[in-house]
């Protein structure tokens, strides 16, 4: 199945004013992977450089841009409210956290589904803010560690045993 931006993605595109018209069909003719974002296009097309393109698709969406890796002291319990392997399946850290809602930076704005799989995970209602895939990853592994989506994985998986102590 061919996973081509539609005309609505295509018309937001337009009003970040990064790319002419032939750019533009050049990603309505691109034939993405099922699992890459627009974002991952547009770069792996070498059509933007991918801060500038975010921070431009955040101010046509009216979506905040933040930059992660500026966040010094991160509460344990906001980490703890998205599972390890959400966090790197997904591509997203937790930001901050609020009632019942979840605030969330991801490099890719127009995932549709993304919402509805944090949520899912969460169990809270999702907000996003922009960030660079980068500097997302950084922060993940800074919160999770580099190998926490591997070991939470291994353990619900059943191919590693965590050994407890019972008194």
């Amino acid at each position: 199945m061919q996973n081509r931006p539609d005309q609505l993605l295509l018309a937001l595109l337009r009003k970040t004013r990064l790319f002419n018209d032939v750019q533009l069909d050049m990603l309505a003719a691109d034939e993405r992977a099922p699992d890459e974002g627009i974002t991952s296009a547009v770069t792996r097309l070498g059509l933007a450089n991918e801060e500038d393109f975010l921070k431009a698709v955040a101010n046509v969406l009216e979506m905040e841009y933040i930059d992660v890796s500026e966040i010094k002291d991160t509460d344990k319990t906001l980490i703890e409210k998205l599972p390890a392997r959400t966090v790197f399946q997904y591509g997203v850290v937790p930001v901050s956290f609020d009632s019942d809602t979840l605030t969330v930076a991801t490099s890719e704005p127009f995932n549709q589904s993304l919402a509805d799989g944090l949520r899912l995970a969460s169990g809270f209602h999702i907000a996003f803010v922009v960030c660079s895939s980068e500097k997302i990853a950084k922060q993940a592994r800074k919160y999770y560690g580099v190998g926490g989506d591997t070991l939470e994985e291994m353990i619900s998986g059943g191919r590693y045993e965590v050994e407890t102590e019972q008194g």
